[in-house]
């Protein structure tokens, strides 16, 4: 049997024990509490100047993207303006930039461009233009956009740190009023643009040759309030074939003339009258006259037709043709009351570009007689990298009163010197376009390019 003082001292010793584990314990929690605190301090005063040594200097160049209805110089616009990332799709872009280029009264070109911000840029907008002569070479089209394009990237560079790299300068000195004071030359002209065009192309094998004579004149006289425009013209083509030792020779040949003039009434109507005349060999037409009053509508603005149009015209008018052979209705002449409508729609939108036509004429004698022609072109952009484009023209043709009533060769309709007998005409281009990878797009190299 155990002593009665052993268990005493027993539970003294588990005591002392657990005293000392739990005074350890405290006093390193105690220590660890402390420490945390210091830490936490020396990380609160330690952070500012942390953020201090960053590099607030970094250069993050803005994305642009370059949408263009038609020819914008874009190599050349990536090699002038390198401080900017200029990237393949319009949704990965902070600021798009759609560029349309048409043709103004006095033969040169009316660039419009419409800054769009996107991201950290939202809600930011801009128009810019700037107006070509006929006569500007590429190289001065070129340095007025690289112009445009920097004045109206300013707005946005002015909100990224780009901006301590951009220099601007002001001419201080001032015009002198006297020497320099702006007006208006006189135009002798009275606003009349000309152009004369004539080409002529030769082509040939050992047993084909062909020569091509292109010759035409357009007048045009355009102001705010009205336009005139006049176009003459003359076209021969010659093919010669030898095939098993038999000459085959076909000849084209068509000329006419064009006037139009056209009064504006309102920012959204407009009228006026058109003159056609044209002889061709081709549909048997010695001479066909055409005459007839036309009036307009455009649901949009006329000041807003680079960017939307949509405009519906109709004319009613007199027709006269006379022809070179008799005609399967047996006719030699024809005199033709006619109606027409047309409609017109052309977009260009940041989503794409759209231009579509589509006109109705009848005979006022016969409405059986007519046709109906539809015209597009658009190019959409449908996801990031994906676009869309189709091309085509559709007609149903019921008005062809040339058909000359002799047979002629098989060699001529396959020649097409012949026009044939149709219903309907078509042509059509779909296409689907996918663009992937690295976003960059600003790196011009033209290494062994066009090499074949």
């Amino acid at each position: 049997m155990r002593p009665c003082y052993i268990l005493p001292f027993r539970r003294f010793i588990a005591n002392t024990f657990f005293r000392i584990i739990f005074k350890f314990i405290n006093t390193v929690l105690y220590r660890a509490y402390k420490l945390s605190l210091v830490l936490a301090g020396c990380l609160l005063f330690m952070h500012p100047l942390q953020a201090q040594d960053i590099d607030t200097t970094e250069v993050v160049p803005p994305k642009i993207f370059l949408n263009c209805a038609g020819e914008c110089f874009e190599d050349f616009v990536k090699t002038e303006i390198p401080l900017l990332n200029f990237v393949r799709d319009q949704a990965q872009a902070d600021i798009q930039v759609v560029i349309i280029s048409k043709k103004n009264a006095s033969g040169g070109q009316l660039f419009t461009l419409t800054f769009i911000g996107q991201n950290d840029f939202d809600a930011l907008v801009d128009t810019l233009t700037f107006t070509t002569r006929v006569s500007d070479t590429q190289s001065i089209m070129q340095e007025q956009l690289i112009a445009t394009l920097k004045y109206g990237l300013i707005r946005y560079l002015a909100r990224t740190n780009l901006i301590s790299q951009i220099k601007i300068n002001f001419n201080t000195s001032g015009p002198n009023k006297e020497k320099e004071a702006i007006e208006m030359p006189d135009d002798k002209w009275n606003y009349w643009v000309f152009t004369v065009d004539a080409k002529a192309s030769f082509e040939g094998e050992s047993n084909r040759q062909s020569v091509s004579l292109n010759n035409s004149i357009f007048g045009r006289r355009i102001t705010e309030k009205s336009r005139i425009s006049t176009l003459a013209y003359y076209n021969y083509s010659r093919e010669k074939f030898n095939v098993n030792d038999k000459r085959i020779t076909a000849n084209f040949a068509d000329y006419g003339f064009n006037g139009r003039y056209v009064r504006s009434f309102t920012e959204h109507w407009s009228g006026g009258a058109i003159y056609t005349f044209f002889y061709s060999k081709y549909s048997n037409f010695q001479a066909s006259h055409q005459i007839a009053p036309a009036v307009e509508y455009n649901l949009f603005p006329y000041s807003e037709s680079i960017q939307q149009q949509f405009r519906v015209a109709y004319q009613v008018g007199y027709r006269y043709a006379s022809f070179i052979q008799e005609t399967i209705y047996d006719r030699m002449y024809q005199n033709i009351p006619y109606q027409k409508l047309s409609v017109i729609l052309d977009f260009t939108k940041t989503w794409g570009n759209i231009n579509t036509s589509l006109d109705a004429s009848t005979f006022l004698s016969n409405f059986r007689r007519n046709n109906f022609a539809l015209n597009t072109n658009l190019t959409i952009r449908l996801v990031e990298g994906l676009s869309l484009t189709l091309f085509g023209s559709a007609s149903l043709i019921n008005d062809q009163i040339s058909l000359a009533k002799e047979d002629a060769s098989d060699d001529a309709f396959l020649l097409g010197a012949r026009q044939l007998p149709t219903n309907f005409k078509y042509f059509t281009e779909v296409g689907l376009s996918y663009t992937f990878g690295s976003i960059n797009n600003s790196i011009v190299n033209v290494r062994l390019d066009q090499i074949e």
